[in-house]
């Protein structure tokens, strides 16, 4: 597996490509979040749609669960996208989480994860403002 990670558009934004296995894509959202939470940023966009390999759905229901209850125990609020496409990404570990109050969705395009992260964007800053 490798991983880049950059920022852009207020977003980090991390690109997963090669073959994964379910300790590689659990290794990866916890050093992901990490550095989310050294930087202040707290939309994450990660961009698996070059990468392959193949999780199961209790693999799928554990990352889940466990980005969801590492998440839960920082002191900023993440808000987690993922692209990618079926099998490897098929929105159930983000059912999971969300269901564990976590900001978490799948999308087929990075167009479409980026829009819902933006949205969030908004509302943090009318708050911030008092609008």
């Amino acid at each position: 597996m490798i991983l880049s990670i950059k920022f852009q558009g207020g977003l980090l934004w991390a690109t997963v490509s090669g073959r994964v296995s379910v300790a590689d894509v659990a290794n990866m959202y916890t050093m992901v979040c990490q550095v989310a939470l050294q930087n202040g940023m707290e939309r994450i966009l990660i961009d698996a749609s070059k990468a392959d390999g193949h999780l199961s759905l209790m693999d799928r229901y554990q990352l889940g669960r466990a980005v969801a209850e590492y998440s839960t125990t920082k002191p900023m609020t993440l808000r987690i996208a993922t692209v990618g496409k079926a099998p490897l990404v098929d929105g159930f570990g983000a059912v999971v989480a969300s269901n564990r109050n976590v900001s978490a969705a799948a999308f087929s395009d990075a167009t479409n994860a980026v829009k819902w992260l933006n949205r969030f964007a908004r509302s943090l800053s009318s708050s911030a403002s008092g609008t």
